[in-house]
């Protein structure tokens, strides 16, 4: 028998965010910008009709990053005499190993990008209410998660 009662404290305790393939169409949200304001946007932050086509456009589409050559000779953002887009100062050129492999989809055994938020308590405490938390399938929150958080109690 175990000391605390943890795995009903964390059922009981732990709150999910409805995915955003579960909610409902009225819940999702849809698009504020009229075309010349989105236009106006998209300029503003240098994003020119290729990267719109080639790696937006299949980004949405097929939910893949686009496919391209191995090398990249372009130069780097902070020494290219060409506008860059502001997410170019901060990529990295190299390709990194890790062990284990940070890749959710293929190694979920072993990777998840599940995160949780929620008051920290004392440790050497073992407490129903350290389990009071809110979980998230991914770090990065989309307005369908950041309208939930909103109306959250």
């Amino acid at each position: 028998k175990s000391r605390h009662p943890y795995k009903e404290w964390m059922e009981k305790n732990v709150r999910r965010l409805v995915p955003f393939e579960d909610l409902p169409d009225e819940e999702v949200g849809s698009r504020q910008l009229d075309n010349d304001t989105l236009a106006s946007y998209q300029k503003q932050f240098n994003y020119s009709a290729e990267e719109l086509d080639s790696v937006l456009r299949v980004l949405g589409e097929n939910g893949q990053e686009a496919v391209g050559s191995m090398g990249d000779d372009t130069p780097f953002a902070v020494l290219s005499s060409q506008p860059r887009i502001i997410y170019d100062y901060f990529r990295q050129q190299f390709a990194q190993v890790t062990n284990p492999p940070i890749d959710p989809l293929r190694e979920a055994h072993v990777m998840s990008l599940a995160t949780s938020i929620g008051r920290e308590m004392n440790v050497f405490c073992e407490a129903e209410g350290q389990a009071h938390r809110l979980s998230f399938k991914s770090p990065i929150l989309l307005y369908s998660d950041f309208k939930q958080l909103t109306t959250m109690e």
